[in-house]
């Protein structure tokens, strides 16, 4: 018996086996210049990061979201699913914020970062409306997700890029 990908949902199994995707897509991101850390936390009273995918392109704090409807709205400010706004952008946008603060205050120089949104749908085929695009906050699919980190322009030097994960890594042990 053969069970497409379309199916799985039905199966009990979808956002186990979608977060599994992301995580299969960002683990082939890791190299000598290109670091993730996964679920990643910057304080006690703060939401965990999904990923945080360090790299000469910036920092990427990652957020991986299951949406369950067939319409999603895209604006600068929001995501709606079936008419309902979630707050994902704006959490996802003040958490880059947060993170370049953090290791802005750790190494005493700028580090950009920019939110990423993964969506997981449970619609086979969901409809996508972008009115705009999200500010400081790129919406990808899964499936896209590598591939766009990989085609990010490089704006830190290696040395920057080693800096930013060590200061992340006491960052999220302390």
């Amino acid at each position: 018996m053969t069970i497409a990908t379309a199916d799985w949902y039905r199966f009990g199994h979808g956002s186990a086996h979608g977060a599994d995707a992301v995580r299969a897509k960002l683990s082939r991101l890791e190299s000598a210049t290109t670091h993730v850390l996964h679920s990643v936390e910057l304080g006690p009273d703060e939401r965990p990061l999904d990923y945080l995918v360090i790299s000469p392109a910036g920092v990427f704090p990652v957020s991986v979201c299951d949406v369950h409807g067939t319409s999603i709205r895209i604006t600068n400010y929001g995501l709606s699913v079936d008419g309902t706004g979630l707050p994902i952008l704006r959490q996802a946008k003040f958490g880059a914020e947060r993170v370049s603060r953090l290791l802005e205050r750790a190494l005493g120089v700028e580090v950009p970062a920019r939110g990423c949104v993964v969506l997981l749908t449970d619609a086979h085929s969901p409809r996508i409306a972008w009115e705009s695009r999200p500010i400081g906050v790129s919406v990808l699919a899964k499936r896209n997700v590598a591939r766009w980190l990989r085609g990010q322009p490089a704006v830190l030097t290696p040395d920057e890029v080693q800096s930013a994960y060590e200061a992340a890594l006491q960052l999220a042990a302390a």
